[in-house]
């Protein structure tokens, strides 16, 4: 039976267009991870791990159950440490690093399980690529929580950084066609490290991270993240470099590529600028509402980016979402230029809270209905695994 074919809406837009449907039924993924530790550690375990799964667990459950583990783990430092510092429990160092060893181990496993049943899809790499997006934000919090960035400058730091590791990588897929990760990454080598950190404080206590250094007058925690930065802007570099290469090989134009990021840019430009120049602070106020706010904003950016990829369309940027959102913004702004609104505490948590919640609104949207689409454009199931599917392809 032929799936049925998606419209596109001229009024409310859906997200898969009719050209898109067709295209998401011929995408065939190219990919490669060059880690030895994946090679010849990760791989061989998760080949012996999959003999244990049921054939009937569908790889896109396997992915969300490994986010569920690193949700769990996000919210017990949040009833701990709702500030992003202070000493928790030292079981909940080892949790969290188990809860990270299990989202990386089933979401190596998810992609073989799909292929084991025969049930590989666009729609299971999307909802893969879209729980690491979400993960980004999730991970980065919870690793604040540890190293004890706290409310300020490192947090943040660290938030918009992991955020913007991940968006160039997606940037280079969208033009390359083709996930490679080179031979020392995030997602094998970067996890393992995260790993090891939350191991050695559960070991040393947190007051670790804020010890003063070999470096006189800068804490453990800030060479660490220092350390993080630089070592992943290779990976950042060597991401802009296979854009241009992609780019002139398709004799396009390099501007054009460059606008695809602009949204982004400027979405992490305007809450650096809020986080620096806020009359009541507000980060410190209310880090995590802050932190959420800009992740949800970027994963829905980021979900727009992946489906043009999966669909061979043009990749459009600028998203109505990001209508009220600067609206707001400038209206905030100009204000407070005209000396309307008092400088309070309550005005600025008001706005973010009108952030957060449209922020918030329009990613459950696009989740919702991009699954929705894509699963009825290809005919397929979400979290089961067809009766005819259940057993083994060899």
């Amino acid at each position: 039976m032929t799936p049925p074919v998606m419209e596109k809406s001229m009024y409310f837009g859906k997200y898969v267009s009719q050209e898109g449907t067709k295209n998401l039924r011929l995408y065939s993924y190219k990919g490669n991870d060059h880690s030895l530790i994946y090679k010849h550690i990760l791989t061989p375990m998760n080949n012996y791990l999959l003999e244990y799964l049921p054939l009937w667990l569908a790889p896109n459950l396997i992915t969300l159950l490994g986010l569920l583990a690193v949700i769990s783990s996000h919210l017990i430092f949040l009833y701990y440490t709702p500030s992003l510092e202070g000493e928790c429990p030292t079981w909940t160092y080892v949790y969290a690093a188990f809860a990270l060893f299990a989202y990386q181990t089933l979401d190596n496993l998810d992609g073989k399980q799909a292929r084991r049943t025969g049930t590989s899809s666009p729609l299971g790499l999307l909802f893969d690529h879209g729980c690491d997006a979400i993960n980004c934000t999730i991970g980065s919090m919870t690793m604040s929580c540890i190293v004890q960035f706290g409310a300020g400058w490192k947090s943040l730091c660290l938030g918009l950084w992991v955020n913007a590791v991940f968006i160039a990588a997606t940037w280079e897929e969208y033009y390359t066609g083709s996930l490679d990760l080179p031979i020392l990454n995030g997602p094998t080598e970067g996890v393992l490290i995260a790993i090891f950190v939350k191991l050695l404080t559960a070991f040393m206590g947190p007051s670790f991270w804020l010890q003063e250094s070999v470096f006189p007058g800068v804490l453990n925690n800030t060479v660490f993240l220092g350390i993080m930065v630089v070592s992943s802007a290779f990976t950042v570099f060597a991401n802009f470099i296979n854009v241009v290469k992609a780019v002139r090989e398709q004799k396009g134009s390099f501007l054009v590529a460059i606008t695809r990021i602009t949204p982004f840019a400027i979405l992490d430009g305007l809450a650096l600028v809020w986080a620096i120049l806020s009359p009541a602070n507000i980060k410190h106020i209310h880090p995590r509402m802050f932190l959420w706010t800009i992740g949800l904003l970027t994963s829905k950016l980021v979900l727009h980016l992946m489906l043009a990829h999966l669909c061979g369309e043009e990749y459009h940027p600028f998203r109505k979402t990001l209508v009220p959102i600067f609206y707001v913004a400038a209206h905030w702004g100009f204000s407070h230029w005209q000396g309307i609104y008092p400088v309070q505490k309550e005005t600025e948590t008001l706005f973010l809270n009108e952030f957060f919640f449209i922020s918030f609104v329009a990613y459950i949207h696009i989740v919702i209905s991009v699954i929705y689409e894509v699963k009825t454009a290809l005919g397929i199931t979400v979290f089961t695994v067809p009766k005819a599917h259940q057993k083994k392809i060899v």
